[in-house]
């Protein structure tokens, strides 16, 4: 999972976890969690505190109000919120999270108080995988495995922290073993696999820093099966991982009520496979909400998009055994007045003819860079 979609993804579900006093306050949470830019979000969590001094979402909404402020780049404001986020909850391991990404991101080798950072950086991380052992699960709607897959990408996030920290501070054994433990996911970071190369370069062992390099994405130097899978198409015929075998296939995990993400995302797809030109290349967009999206939903939803895309939903059980064979976290979020949405990572991964996962892309998916990267690698799709 995307670091920031896992933030968002994880205080929506526990936002979703309290019970607001009055309709008026379900009203401004509601208003919180549907804000769609970082200015909106910041905008909301303030109206929210405001307007409600001793609610029980306040150091959710300050943690929403810190992942806002980091996707803006305002570190000293994301500090801030972030602080008083742990305030308001001492267990908050999100809160914790963030604070020690704030703090390292904006920590340079000669800052005179570089030292003073750290500590902050590794106290932060340090509790916040304390915390994640013991954390309650935010919903009872996520299985047990989803759960530990959530937790397990919040952990890859503070050791990143942790592995950052510790090659500022020239302790490059450390680092390296921190960057490892962050990359032990089943969709790993592409920033932290390029810093775990840094420091293997760093230490000269050229060997292990030598994978190979995309521009948009990261390779899989062991391909990774998905194994077996019965899903449905928009035309309602069977799809299962014979289908997917004996062409490079894209594959991306969403569904047709997405406001924004999903729609994007796909657009960019269509796009991409009309810039890497590669005559086999498929595309399959495989739905988390399969009671929702019935075949009859998904077949007008792809067309839109490229006429060739493949739409896929199925058994909610086989949909959910599927997402986590792939690494993809996925979590309904039950919202005030009975209505729901989905959550889930938004990485694309590739298949090569063996319908094995040999790479995964992450957002931004720059069209050019994205079509370049499956061109330099269409001959290895077919080895």
């Amino acid at each position: 999972m995307n670091y920031l979609a896992a933030v968002l993804a994880l205080t929506a579900g526990l936002a979703m976890a309290q019970k607001p006093k009055s309709q008026k306050e379900t009203d401004a949470v509601r208003a919180m969690i549907a804000a769609n830019t970082p200015d909106a979000k910041i905008a909301a969590v303030e109206d929210l505190l405001s307007k409600y001094k001793d609610t029980e979402f306040k150091s959710i909404a300050l943690t929403q109000a810190a992942q806002a402020e980091q996707i803006k780049g305002d570190q000293i404001a994301g500090i801030n919120y972030a602080n008083r986020a742990i305030e308001a909850d001492k267990k908050n391991f999100q809160a914790h999270i963030l604070l020690a990404q704030l703090t390292v991101q904006g920590t340079h080798e000669f800052d005179l108080d570089k030292d003073q950072k750290l500590a902050t950086v590794n106290k932060a991380a340090n509790e916040a995988l304390v915390d994640l052992k013991t954390a309650p699960k935010p919903n009872p709607a996520l299985t047990d495995d989803q759960w530990e897959g959530i937790k397990k990408d919040f952990a890859s996030q503070a050791h990143e922290a942790l592995g950052m920290a510790a090659a500022l501070d020239k302790k490059l054994d450390v680092a390296a073993t921190e960057y490892k433990a962050a990359v032990d996911n089943p969709m790993p970071d592409p920033g932290t696999m390029v810093r775990l190369a840094a420091v293997y370069d760093d230490q000269g062992k050229f060997d292990d820093s030598a994978p190979l390099q995309l521009a948009s994405g990261t390779w899989f130097p062991q391909p990774r099966a998905i194994g077996a899978l019965t899903l449905t198409t928009q035309t309602g015929q069977p799809l299962t991982e014979r289908d997917l075998a004996g062409h490079p296939t894209l594959v991306f995990f969403g569904f047709t009520h997405c406001p924004d993400v999903c729609p994007t995302t796909l657009a960019r797809l269509a796009e991409i496979k009309k810039a890497a030109a590669l005559p086999d290349l498929r595309v399959l967009f495989v739905s988390v909400d399969p009671g929702r999206d019935t075949p009859a939903v998904l077949a007008p939803y792809v067309r839109a998009f490229d006429p060739d895309f493949i739409g896929a939903t199925g058994d909610a059980g086989e949909i959910t055994r599927i997402a986590q064979k792939f690494g993809v976290a996925v979590a309904r979020i039950d919202l005030p007045g009975g209505d729901y949405m989905m959550d889930h990572s938004a990485a694309v991964f590739l298949l090569d003819r063996h319908a094995q996962i040999v790479a995964v892309f992450t957002p931004p998916f720059e069209v050019p860079p994205f079509a370049e990267d499956l061109r330099h690698i269409e001959s290895r799709l077919r080895g």
